[in-house]
């Protein structure tokens, strides 16, 4: 196998790594990543190169949706690098995105786009607030997905509930892609696939346009409850519908299960469940570890205002605990609702 770099810019890096001479390579964007790099490894090259699957990868300096005018460059590298070839563009998230938006500058065959953004700017998708700090940085030169001429082939793979969906709803109003829809996993969609153990083959049948829709639902009903994310978004869907027992009781399934991730979202779905149940004392303890933690110092002001919880009141010595949360009168609530999804 021979890797090499097609293009590196100031912003941008494509690298290639030709594993046979199928005429057939997957074009992929990296995801948004804390510390973005020209020579960091590249996220999911793994999964393709052991199976003898030619990839093109497309890196960033920073976690800018590709939108520098450098972008236009790199894309050429990877035109002329594959004359021929049937390229099927790959990525999640950002770089979801980025295999719609440039998908007719590919010329791509096909695509297979993770819980992708229609956009992150705050002007056209005014309900995006997960990334406003990098929206805030970037100047849309290329956001083009809803202008772009119309795809006709390709998977959009998302959880209908939530932003997510959201962004999915506009784009499949303009691209005609095939919908995978993903229900209780949120944009946390890989790490619940890879739990329940789908992963790997769902990708394998989205890569080689195999994907029988039957036959995958009737294995995620089977396997749903196996991944503490289906838990966790499981809690959340229930707090927004109104029942707070059952979301509780979601969220603590979750955090009982065998090395629970994320944990951090985990602890902060239990939080808000416990709050939504008047439980206001129990919300801050299970959140206050993580106040003085290095890695989520950014991330804890915006939990607290979500919470409506002060860093004093967390900081404050522990009372002996009198909130009740009653008892779950739903029933087998968890076994309906994961068999109709």
């Amino acid at each position: 196998m021979a890797e090499t770099d097609l293009f590196r810019g100031e912003r941008y890096r494509v690298r290639h790594w030709r594993t046979d001479a199928t005429p057939r390579t997957v074009v992929s964007f990296t995801t948004w990543l804390a510390k973005p790099g020209l020579d960091e490894d590249f996220s999911g090259a793994g999964f393709f190169i052991h199976r003898g699957i030619n990839l093109i990868g497309i890196q960033s300096t920073d976690n800018d949706w590709f939108q520098h005018g450098e972008i236009a460059r790199a894309l050429a590298a990877v035109r002329e690098a594959t004359p021929g070839h049937q390229r099927i563009g790959y990525g999640g998230s950002m770089g979801g995105y980025a295999v719609i938006n440039f998908a007719d500058a590919l010329d791509l065959h096909s695509l297979v786009a993770i819980c992708p953004q229609v956009s992150v700017d705050p002007a056209r998708a005014p309900f995006e607030d997960r990334w406003l700090s990098e929206a805030r940085r970037i100047t849309f030169d290329n956001d083009r997905i809803e202008t772009a001429p119309p795809l006709a082939k390709g998977f959009i793979v998302y959880d209908p509930w939530g932003k997510d969906g959201q962004h999915a709803a506009r784009i499949l109003a303009h691209h005609q892609l095939t919908a995978v829809r993903i229900r209780f996993v949120g944009h946390a969609l890989l790490l619940g696939l890879q739990q329940m153990g789908l992963l790997t083959p769902l990708l394998e049948r989205l890569i080689a346009d195999s994907y029988d829709p039957a036959d995958f639902q009737r294995e995620l009903r089977a396997a749903r409850r196996n991944s503490s994310v289906a838990w966790m978004m499981l809690s959340e869907v229930m707090r927004e519908r109104g029942n707070t027992v059952a979301s509780l009781r979601a969220a603590e399934t979750a955090r009982s299960m065998p090395e629970p991730a994320p944990k951090f979202e985990i602890d902060l779905a239990y939080a808000h469940a416990l709050m939504a149940n008047g439980a206001r004392a129990a919300a801050g303890e299970a959140v206050a570890p993580y106040l003085d933690d290095p890695a989520f110092k950014d991330a804890m002001p915006w939990v607290l205002h979500k919470l409506g919880l002060t860093e004093a009141e967390l900081r404050m010595p522990p009372e002996p605990c009198v909130e009740a949360v009653p008892p779950d009168a739903a029933g087998p609530w968890w076994r309906r609702l994961l068999r109709r999804a």
